[in-house]
């Protein structure tokens, strides 16, 4: 009898669940480097880039929801362009989408020199992230290094002092 009532309860729970009020889609661009546009708004954004869409309960209820497209304009002027993108949000609110240019677009060699400089200026700034964190730590050493010698030095001051009286 309580395996029934599990069953049931397992169930009664699955159709219950609460659809996703919003999913976010991570878009990669290959090479990287690409604006992304979105049709419905206009707005510009950096490739890559995490974007938030609602999904209503009717597009839950349907099985899938459908956000408006975007293109990808890479520094050389190719475009790829998603239109009517649909996910299903029953299988996750978090999604990932690459966008790869168009291999037949010209001057292919500015996207992929772009490309590098991008990656380059990543692994500078990196390595200037990693310094910096190095550094602080090496302060907070020093400083604890004087504040250790500080105490044993007034430790040492406060036993002289009480050899003294």
């Amino acid at each position: 009898m309580k395996k029934i009532f599990l069953v049931l309860g397992a169930i009664v729970l699955s159709g219950c669940a609460t659809p996703p009020s919003e999913v976010t889609i991570t878009f990669k661009c290959d090479p990287i480097g690409a604006k992304l546009i979105e049709h419905h708004t206009g707005k510009v954004f950096d490739c890559p880039a995490s974007l938030s869409y609602p999904v209503s309960p009717a597009e839950d209820a349907r099985g899938y929801a459908k956000f408006d497209g975007l293109t990808a304009i890479w520094v050389s002027g190719a475009k790829t362009v998603l239109n009517n993108n649909s996910i299903n949000p029953d299988q996750g609110t978090s999604w990932v989408q690459t966008i790869y240019r168009d291999p037949t677009a010209p001057n292919a060699y500015l996207d992929a020199k772009y490309a590098l400089q991008l990656q380059s200026l990543q692994n500078q700034r990196q390595l200037v992230t990693t310094q910096q964190q190095e550094l602080q730590l090496q302060q907070e050493q020093q400083q604890q290094q004087q504040q250790q010698n500080l105490n044993a030095t007034a430790a040492a001051l406060a036993r002289v002092l009480a050899a003294q009286k």
